[in-house]
């Protein structure tokens, strides 16, 4: 076959989606000698990543008698004052209690108005007594990092450098044990007047209007029942944590290199302790509690990371880091109420972006 007919046999019109292709490889694709990829005269790096924290344990704990806030009962024998209970409320009307009376008072159960003396009978629950030490595990938590660093020195593929990190995590851990319980509950009692008692579960206002009933309580014997406390208790908290060190990094490749870095760490805490109880007494009557501990908490402590980056783009890297953040114990509670969360032995690994410039 002569050059001429092997030419003609060739088509332009095939060749020329070949020849695209070969010319776009060349301009992609850098010289193996001079390529970009191992360019390393940045001063400065920026990274920002998707961080998932790990080992991280709450211990929700009750001790002795647990004192309950909510609802005052209020002082006996004295008119004019506000009383609140488990299962209803005697208040001052917009009157003031004009004539020793009040319109604003409501009860919940049938059982509590005894018809041969006439009162209505409140209770309201001061306190209880349960044992529980429960540890829990917050799994894989999600949350986010930022790191900004510099270089010190280098010595061609290795150098010294520093590097000041912020991460963000959110934390909620849950005890929701339904727990057996001893309650201790005031009771007091109230003159109806001898009125046409509303049925119940009653609800009057404060106008003055309506049925009403004297506002003056009296005290009865307290009252210790068993039951079942139910509901949760939780610690809802954010993690700040802030950290500082010195680095080392060393491309080991013209695509990878890897980085470590250790030093002292802030931890600030915003959040508390929050709880939503319902009691269940043996009496089958019920009552709920809610409250919470919050506070800013700082700590201290250290840190000790490693990095391994990809090369992607001249001023782009993929990486993968693992961190070690040690912070300590921190303590929410009160009243007999406890929770603590073990921050000393916390790892985090994070994936994102890292732009040297």
């Amino acid at each position: 076959m002569t050059l001429s007919r092997l030419t003609n046999s060739v088509r332009p019109s095939r060749l020329w989606p070949w020849g695209l292709a070969l010319a776009g490889c060349l301009v992609v694709a850098p010289a193996e000698g001079q390529s970009f990829l191992v360019r390393d005269d940045w001063t400065r790096n920026f990274r920002i990543g998707l961080q998932l924290a790990f080992n991280i344990h709450s211990e929700f704990s009750l001790d002795g008698l647990v004192s309950i806030g909510s609802g005052d009962p209020g002082a006996t024998g004295v008119p004019g004052v506000n009383h609140f209970y488990d299962d209803g409320y005697v208040r001052v009307d917009n009157t003031g209690n004009a004539g020793g009376v009040t319109s604003f008072w409501g009860y919940d159960n049938a059982s509590q108005y005894d018809p041969v003396t006439r009162t209505l009978v409140y209770k309201n629950t001061r306190g209880f007594a349960a044992q529980n030490d429960i540890d829990v595990d917050s799994g894989a938590t999600f949350g986010f990092e930022l790191a900004y660093g510099g270089k010190i020195y280098d010595w061609r593929r290795v150098r010294l450098g520093w590097e000041f990190g912020y991460g963000l995590l959110p934390l909620n851990m849950e005890d929701s044990s339904a727990l057996p319980a001893t309650f201790l509950r005031v009771v007091q009692s109230f003159q109806t007047g001898g009125i046409a008692l509303p049925t119940a579960p009653y609800q009057g206002g404060p106008s003055g209007l309506g049925p009403v009933i004297p506002d003056i309580a009296t005290g009865l014997a307290p009252e210790i029942i068993n039951g079942e406390l139910t509901g949760s208790r939780e610690l809802d908290v954010t993690l700040h944590s802030f950290r500082l060190g010195p680095t080392l990094f060393w491309r080991f490749h013209r695509r990878w290199a890897v980085t470590g870095g250790v030093g002292p760490a802030l931890g600030l805490l915003n959040g508390g302790y929050r709880y939503n109880e319902v009691f269940l007494f043996d009496d089958g009557t019920t009552a709920a509690n809610s409250g919470d501990f919050d506070q800013t908490i700082f700590l201290f402590g250290g840190y000790a990371s490693g990095t391994i980056l990809f090369r992607v783009i001249a001023n782009a890297d993929l990486y993968l880091s693992a961190q070690f953040l040690s912070l300590g114990d921190v303590q929410y509670g009160g009243g007999g109420r406890r929770a603590t969360m073990d921050l000393g032995r916390t790892v985090m690994t994070s994936i994102g972006i890292n732009w040297p410039f």
